[in-house]
């Protein structure tokens, strides 16, 4: 259980990071046009509203590179 407490941190960690790094692609994924607060304030709320899964996902699709397609 301990590991996987640290293995959620290290995804939360990483996301906000790269949203802080990317606001357009913060902006976009979060369905607004303009932030209500400080980015930072932002992207934590955002953070704070998702379920495990979505994190997860998200977090799959922005750092782990796709499977080879072998034609």
């Amino acid at each position: 259980m301990h590991g996987d407490f640290h293995k959620a941190a290290k995804i939360l960690k990483e996301l906000y990071q790269y949203f802080m790094d990317h606001p357009k692609d913060f902006l976009a994924l979060a369905g607004r046009s303009e932030l209500y607060d400080s980015l930072s304030r932002c992207v934590c709320d955002f953070l704070a509203g998702m379920t495990d899964r979505y994190a997860f996902n998200l977090y799959k699709d922005r750092f782990l590179p796709l499977p080879w397609v072998i034609v």
